[in-house]
């Protein structure tokens, strides 16, 4: 394992380098976004970013590399391993799967945009939709309301957000993480609050009755 300063600017170029890197603790900061750099370093098993400041997860923070272009080919002095050739680009043949702490941080939102998403077909089998990587997101203080149920939806792959590049070229260079909300729960509003997103009852009690609200109020709860 390799722990680092507290100063996120200050080991940024450091991390870079360290392509070899396979664990990257850096919990208990003041890191307030999650940075994208680590997400090149094709050995990382683990990234511990709990325990920080880091308020919104975004859209591009659900993403990591699948592929390369075939012009990229000519960049890289070793390319890991055999790779399938798909149309237009290099699946990379990562074998490992990838664990990024999120948990213990302010996220009170995420950034899940209903244009940018779509309804998750199982005839390819799951791991075509879906990179390696799982993203905990427990012991975070969501605010709870009708874009809730994007996120329950993602985290049972029911959907999934998709890269611009596969929307427009159909290549899959960029792939999202699973998530894990075990542990997450509601901040907001009052007569949810500390309820687990998972807890059974909370579905029956509060977020069943709410997802009938949003619906009367035209809310678009997710391709179906």
């Amino acid at each position: 394992m390799t722990v680092f300063p507290r100063t996120l600017n200050s080991v940024h170029l450091l991390i870079w380098y360290c392509y070899i890197l396979q664990e990257l603790n850096l919990s208990h900061n003041e890191i307030s976004v999650v940075p994208e750099f680590f997400r090149d370093l094709q050995k990382l098993r683990k990234v511990d970013f709990s325990h920080n400041r880091i308020k919104l997860l975004s859209f591009d923070n659900l993403f990591f590399v699948n592929g390369i272009t075939l012009e990229e080919l000519d960049k890289l002095d070793e390319l890991p391993g055999r790779y399938l050739q798909k149309n237009g680009y290099l699946e990379l043949p990562n074998s490992h799967h990838l664990t990024v702490d999120l948990r213990y941080n302010e996220i009170s939102e995420f950034d899940l945009p209903m244009d940018k998403v779509e309804m998750v077909r199982g005839s390819e089998g799951m791991h075509r939709f879906f990179a390696r990587a799982t993203l905990l997101l427990g012991r975070n203080p969501i605010a709870c309301g009708c874009q809730t149920f994007k996120l329950l939806r993602y985290w049972q792959q029911e959907i999934r957000p998709v890269a611009e590049e596969e929307t427009w070229g159909g290549q899959r260079l960029m792939l999202p993480a699973a998530i894990d909300i075990q542990g997450l729960s509601c901040s907001e509003p009052p007569s949810l609050r500390q309820m687990n997103l998972t807890d059974p009852e909370t579905w029956t009690q509060h977020l069943l009755p709410l997802a009938g609200l949003c619906l009367l109020q035209g809310y678009d709860l997710g391709p179906t």
